[in-house]
């Protein structure tokens, strides 16, 4: 039996001045740069299994750049099982084609993006040394839920409404890479909640998850990789005048300093811990309202990706599982909202005491429409408005990730 390696690099993504940002409807063209934006890709391999774990400063990947950047790497590494993830940074490039006038994108930079990223991997799959594995859980309040409910049922929202006791999920789950001496390698690290307080002026920066990751940098000189989680419906905490450079740095120290605070009470799954990858593509119903109202224009951009299943009222949703050790790593297609995050955790942790830690990762592969909750139909609310699928589409995404975690574990 082998023992597991991992690879991994970085790689600085950052776009010209003068294009158009992602998020709050593109903006005006950018005027600067606050912050270098990075791609930094992660390789595990034990045995015959490997992955390719990839983070990007970014609002969100589509399906059409995901299978581009997945040819690349397949081509240059041999890797299949690749997790593209995105930050969901509303100060980063437009790179469309999803919420505005695809003419505005750089087509030039975009192709250059692909083939940095798929560098990322090739130099991280270069690089795989043996490793042993710590994992552990930290907690930050930097998120507060955005949906309000009137007393007449109604959902307030926007910038300035924040729901102090709605749901939120503090949880900061880590896992940290060491090399066989115990110096540290990589630690990947997740959060949930948007990454939009820098949102103005119209610089680039890959808001509070950067200065998270640069902190973390700083104090263990290895490479720190955020991934997002089921946050889709958590904003940063704080009025929206607050939005701004100063709350974007305030929370990510507060988010790297949970992640180094979480470093203090860490399991050990010792040099050679299992490693399993799944990847499934549901067909989720799509709703009826997506095809009469101004979600149309998204449909017909994804019709020549899966013309006959969209012509049959269904949508290709990905989801990726992958076990490391004791910790199992959801990834999900889509914004997710909170619930469906804590909901997946909840079933998982039930079911298998062996699993230590669970880490729900959102904005991965094709992330340019929400998922909901049913109670959200009734509800209403801009999470609804922008979701494509039907009201059953949460459910048959949990109860699908609880089918795939059961298989790697009653494989021990």
């Amino acid at each position: 039996m082998g023992e597991l390696q991992a690879g991994v690099a970085a790689v600085n993504i950052t776009p010209p001045v003068g294009g158009y940002q992602a998020g709050f409807g593109q903006r005006e063209p950018t005027t600067g740069i606050h912050d270098d934006l990075h791609a930094k890709a992660l390789v595990l391999k034990r045995d015959s299994v490997a992955t390719a774990i990839v983070t990007t400063d970014l609002l969100s990947l589509d399906t059409g750049l995901t299978d581009t950047i997945r040819k690349l790497i397949r081509k240059q590494t041999g890797i299949r099982h690749v997790l593209l993830t995105a930050s969901h940074t509303h100060s980063g490039p437009f790179i469309g084609p999803w919420h505005g006038d695809s003419s505005r994108r750089d087509l030039a930079y975009i192709d250059v993006l692909c083939r940095k990223i798929a560098g990322a991997v090739f130099m991280a799959n270069r690089n795989v040394l043996p490793v042993s594995v710590r994992s552990g859980l930290g907690h930050a309040e930097i998120g507060v839920n955005r949906r309000l409910v009137d007393e007449d049922g109604e959902v307030r929202q926007g910038p300035t409404a924040q729901n102090p006791e709605g749901i939120v999920d503090p949880e900061v789950p880590i896992l940290l890479l060491e090399r066989l001496d115990g110096s540290p390698l990589a630690l990947l690290f997740t959060y949930a909640c948007h990454a939009l307080a820098a949102w103005n002026p119209p610089l680039i920066s890959a808001d509070y998850p950067g200065y998270a990751q640069r902190l973390i940098e700083r104090e263990l000189g290895c490479t720190a990789l955020f991934t997002q989680g089921a946050g889709a419906n958590i904003n940063p905490r704080g009025p929206h005048s607050a939005w701004s450079f100063g709350l974007a740095k305030a929370c990510g120290e507060e988010l790297g300093n949970a992640v180094l605070a979480a470093l203090g009470n860490t399991r050990e799954y010792g040099a050679d811990p299992c490693l399993m990858v799944a990847a499934r593509k549901l067909r989720i119903p799509v709703r009826e309202e997506a095809f009469s109202r101004h979600i149309p224009a998204l449909l017909r951009r994804r019709k020549k990706e899966n013309a006959e299943w969209i012509k049959q009222g269904k949508f290709p949703f990905e989801i990726h599982v992958i076990r490391i050790g004791g910790c199992v790593l959801v990834g999900l297609e889509s914004e997710p909202v909170v619930e469906i995050g804590l909901e997946i955790k909840d079933r998982v942790y039930a079911r298998h005491n062996g699993i230590r830690q669970a880490s729900i990762v959102g904005y991965a592969s094709n992330s340019s429409y929400y998922l909901t909750v049913p109670r959200m139909f009734e509800e209403g609310g801009y999470e609804h408005e922008e979701t494509l699928l039907a009201r059953e589409a949460s459910g048959l995404v949990i109860d699908t990730v609880v089918r795939m975690v059961d298989g790697m574990w009653t494989t021990d």
